[in-house]
């Protein structure tokens, strides 16, 4: 018996006959993780109705969906409801009277939902956690430590004595050179060029335009990078000229809109995808453009956004002067041909890039780890000979 076998077994020992709410698994890439989920709602005999898969962000909920889990939704889509309430730190200067603000205001209950499964458990706040479980419903939750921690606080599952670790490789994962390079880097081992099955290692001085268009994505360390690989990219190899976002542009939406929601997906902070029309520009202002949206590995589409052209067009450094001043003209996107690892979490692509730069040595491990494990078949780890730009 394999190691996931057992941990199945123990699963449905759990749900079965213990008394306690919470499962919680976790392990590094190549060990079968969520194989294991999807083999747990088999072996249950839940239908899709008798359970709530979910995610933290939009995108691991539409790798969930990908992976089998078909009704996967974002957690904030699942457990809360999306309210308006007077602000009264944001008088309105005309009226007098205090704008309304969103809140989330947890649903008082779940029907007909006997499991609720969890993917990516390491990115889950403390709060939201206990909003999970005030719900009284068998829990199990999955994820990975290795990969970087939340931004603004620090796992709430996954840290506890009660943790089932998956050490053992899955037998489809064994010979793959991704989860090779991955668990090199978690053992704090130099990557040096050279071909391991699906992954290769190159130095920068060997890139080419064509091995930037063969890449679904580039993942970066620094905003300053990603922005430099977008603009070259969209120009150079792409010959985009255009300060729209043209039909096929790569984007990534840097804004929580929890009002737009399409098939139980919120447009959300960290989605990445393509634009699927031409934006109209014969009503264009300087300040805002109509867009239609299709994230990665969905047949969803966000229909008619108004997008802010000044956020889109700006750097980092003024787009984080444009939030604090709330000078926002509709929904905030980037172009992402390339983007951070940072914000790449929860996504899963088929092939691309990783630009390794040098940084922080308290989180390098974990970002060139979080880089590696987001590609399935091939990745390409560019070790930097000289900035490419």
């Amino acid at each position: 018996m394999t190691e996931q076998d057992r941990l199945v077994s123990e699963i449905v020992d759990w749900y079965y006959n213990s008394s306690e709410q919470l499962f919680e698994y976790s392990g590094p890439a190549g060990t079968g993780k969520s194989f294991v989920m999807k083999r747990v709602v088999e072996a249950l005999k839940l239908s899709d109705f008798e359970i709530a898969p979910m995610a933290y962000v939009g995108a691991a909920a539409i790798v969930m969906r990908v992976k089998g889990l078909r009704t996967a939704k974002t957690i904030h889509s699942t457990i809360y409801e999306v309210v308006k309430t007077p602000d009264y730190n944001d008088i309105d200067p005309v009226l007098g009277i205090p704008r309304k603000k969103l809140t989330f205001r947890p649903r008082e209950h779940l029907p007909g939902i006997k499991l609720i499964l969890i993917d990516e458990g390491s990115q889950v706040p403390i709060q939201m956690k206990k909003d999970i479980l005030r719900f009284g419903i068998k829990t199990i939750v999955c994820g990975d430590l290795n990969q970087l921690p939340p931004v603004a606080s620090t796992p709430a599952f996954l840290t506890g004595d009660n943790v089932f670790m998956l050490r053992e490789l899955w037998r489809q994962e064994a010979e793959s050179g991704i989860v090779y390079l991955a668990h090199k880097v978690l053992n704090g081992e130099p990557l040096y060029p050279g071909s391991f099955g699906n992954a290769f290692v190159m130095t920068s001085d060997w890139l080419t335009d064509d091995m930037l268009k063969w890449s679904d994505i580039i993942l970066t360390g620094r905003n300053s990078t990603r922005e430099h690989f977008n603009r070259y990219i969209r120009e150079n190899v792409y010959g985009i000229h255009s300060q729209l976002p043209v039909y096929a542009d790569r984007v990534i939406c840097r804004m929580n809109n929890w009002q737009m929601e399409v098939d139980g997906l919120s447009l959300a902070n960290g989605l990445p995808g393509t634009v699927v029309n031409q934006p109209d520009i014969s009503n264009f202002n300087g300040k805002s453009f109509i867009m239609s949206f299709a994230p990665d590995l969905s047949d969803i589409v966000f229909s008619d956004l108004e997008c802010d052209f000044r956020y889109l067009m700006s750097d980092t450094s003024e787009r984080k002067l444009i939030k604090n001043r709330g000078l926002m003209n509709g929904n905030k996107f980037e172009y992402a041909y390339a983007i951070t690892t940072h914000l790449s979490q929860g996504s899963q692509y088929v092939k691309g890039m990783y630009y390794m730069e040098n940084m922080n040595p308290r989180e390098k491990r974990n970002l060139d780890y979080t880089a590696i494990t987001r590609f399935s078949k091939y990745c390409t780890v560019v070790i930097p000979h000289k900035k490419f730009y």
